[in-house]
């Protein structure tokens, strides 16, 4: 029989129950108020929360679900199949292989997706997740997370990454290299280009304008400084100056760079340069050739003028000498005179004659013929005139094709071209080498635009000799222009020889360096190009 408790009894335990309500009650008013920090905590961040039961495949979300991706809170996804059929085609195979990671190894996954809303759009999220329940058998039951709306930060991700493709194209497409100079540390950051169009490897020039300065040709350093201070000090909008840079290979190259100030200190200094800089070398190459083409038509115009003029001066000093030679006596004292008079005016009339082809006044007389002939009679007549310590050797393409010439100027080009060989190795001998090769170019020289693509038949003529620098090469085909000592030439010689194979539609390449020797090439049309361009395409052998 149990006993009944004593009223002592009773009391005390409505004591107890009535405390642990009052606790119940507590605990059920703090987990209010935290489930209500939550909830504006998720509408500040636009975040919401999801609960998959694994069993079921239920899916529970929150209202700011529905709300962030436009939809009503009972069109949210409910189940599983309902979510994943929401998230984007190119997304859901990741999502998917993300899920079951985590069911496997029970750690937070998290990935960004794209969801559809109600109006067909798509809308970025960032998923959390986790396994949070297990069952008896270690099976996980119950996976909860949230999501996070990054749509607008997605938009401003994507528009960075286009600016940033559209900023690597265009610059894939131009030569331009930029760079990012620092002007309080003088720290400078330089693009790839920068660096390709020097010939260097990308990272490999110090990040400083030292490095850059040292590259800089001596005489453009000054004009560039007083262009950048100029800029700095706001008398120029922008810095733009043309100068040469040396490259891996030690050349100087021309380039175009343009910068502006970006950045400024609190007392308005500028503390930041960003600019670009544009490979010239071509074009600038190609302003030379015009410059040095005009240079020479004005030349070539005024000593044709004066070679007429001087001319009509010769032409009675040279009769009268020639009938007085024929009357005075051979024993008469004034002879010696009359024939250095006489020499003196046939002298100074082939000067005339050279200027005279120089400027393209005299008419020649272009027929079809083989240079080989011409070549080998030339041989012969240098072979007698210069010294044995100085070798000749030929190679002469007998089936090199005919072109057409005035013969009397092709030997006079080569006895031009190998008298100045001879006089480069007339102290120390050597080797003169003569050759002649067809030869066919398929594309445009870039550096020659006189050369076109087409068959010409090359004539080269080397020496051994003490060779030029870039300088004295710039200016060998000027008229009276010369290295000789005096009595040696008259600087006339290569400027006949540029105007005879300009006439023939032809041009001259050199290639020379000091202590090197120097090689001519000539380049002259073979008369096949005009058969060939003649002859339709569709037309058969006979």
């Amino acid at each position: 029989m149990v006993s009944k408790p004593t009223y002592e009894e009773l009391e005390k335990k409505i004591q107890k129950l009535e405390q642990a309500g009052s606790v119940n009650k507590k605990a059920e008013e703090e987990l209010y108020v935290n489930e209500e920090r939550l909830r504006l905590a998720m509408q500040a961040t636009r975040q919401s929360w999801f609960d998959l039961n694994l069993k079921t495949l239920e899916v529970n979300t929150s209202p700011e679900f529905a709300s962030f991706i436009g939809t009503e809170t009972e069109e949210s996804p409910t189940t599983y199949q309902g979510w994943i059929d929401s998230i984007h085609h190119s997304d859901r195979s990741a999502v998917l292989q993300l899920f079951s990671e985590c069911l496997k190894t029970g750690k937070i996954g998290q990935m960004e997706y794209r969801m559809i809303n109600r109006n067909s759009e798509w809308k970025w999220i960032h998923s959390s997740a986790k396994v949070v329940t297990f069952d008896e058998n270690k099976l996980p039951v119950r996976m909860t997370g949230t999501h996070m709306d990054i749509t607008e930060r997605k938009k401003s991700e994507m528009a960075l990454l286009e600016r940033e493709e559209r900023y690597r194209l265009v610059t894939d497409a131009t030569t331009d290299g930029y760079f990012d100079h620092n002007l309080i540390t003088d720290e400078v950051y330089y693009g790839d280009r920068c660096e390709e169009t020097l010939g260097y490897a990308p990272g490999t020039i110090e990040p400083h304008v030292n490095s850059w300065a040292k590259l800089v040709h001596p005489n453009d350093m000054l004009k560039i400084q007083k262009i950048l201070q100029d800029h700095l000090k706001n008398k120029m909008p922008y810095f733009e100056a043309e100068y040469r840079i040396k490259n891996k290979n030690n050349e100087w190259k021309w380039i175009l760079s343009r910068a502006k100030a970006v950045e400024w200190d609190e007392s308005g200094n500028p503390t930041r340069l960003i600019g670009a800089h544009q490979n010239i070398n071509l074009s600038k190459q190609l302003e030379q050739q015009l410059n040095q083409s005009q240079k020479m038509e004005s030349i070539g115009t005024l000593a044709g003028g004066i070679a007429h003029d001087f001319n009509n001066i010769l032409f009675p000093i040279v009769g009268h000498s020639e009938m007085l030679l024929e009357d005075i006596p051979d024993n008469s004292p004034f002879r010696g005179s009359l024939n250095e008079i006489y020499a003196g005016a046939i002298r100074a009339k082939e000067l005339v004659k050279q200027i005279l082809t120089f400027s393209r006044q005299e008419n020649a007389e272009l027929k079809l013929m083989k240079m080989q002939p011409v070549i080998k009679e030339a041989l012969k007549l240098i072979r007698h005139t210069i010294p044995t310590t100085i070798e000749i050797r030929q190679d002469i393409q007998t089936d090199c094709g005919p072109i057409k010439a005035d013969p009397t100027q092709i030997h006079q080009i080569i006895m031009n071209l190998s008298t100045n060989a001879y006089h480069a190795m007339e102290e120390t001998g050597g080797e003169l080498n003569i050759k002649l090769k067809e030869v066919e170019l398929e594309e445009p020289d870039l550096f020659n635009p006189d050369i076109k693509p087409l068959k010409y038949a090359r004539l080269s003529i080397s020496d051994t000799g003490k060779g030029m620098d870039k300088d004295t090469i710039k200016k060998i085909f000027d008229p009276f222009f010369t290295t000789k000592e005096a009595g040696k030439g008259t600087g006339m010689g290569l400027s006949v020889v540029h105007g005879i194979v300009k006439s023939m539609n032809g041009t001259i390449k050199v290639d020379s360096r000091s202590d090197k020797g120097t090689e001519f090439h000539i380049y002259l049309p073979l008369i096949k190009n005009l058969a060939e361009k003649k002859e339709p395409h569709n037309a058969k052998p006979i």
